[in-house]
């Protein structure tokens, strides 16, 4: 009996330390949480195989922003 008792304790542990740091954590508003994802020019098209595809030979540079902070930058 020592076994499952010993499991069932350490679950309860687990769920307790993952709770109260849960708790712990300070919770940004929702306007800061806000996600802008900026495209130019269109370069995708429907596909009937992929779902999208790129357009050939066009180059576009994709921006996310999450509040103030640039998540990514990127061209393709």
């Amino acid at each position: 009996m020592k076994g499952p008792l010993t499991a069932l304790a350490t679950c309860v542990l687990i769920v307790v330390v993952l709770a109260a740091i849960n708790a712990a954590r300070p919770s940004k508003p929702a306007a800061e949480r806000s996600a802008t994802t900026t495209r130019s020019p269109d370069y995708i098209v429907p596909n009937d195989a992929l779902g999208w595809n790129a357009l050939p030979s066009t180059t576009s540079r994709v921006k996310k922003v999450v509040g103030d902070e640039v998540v990514f930058d990127g061209c393709y």
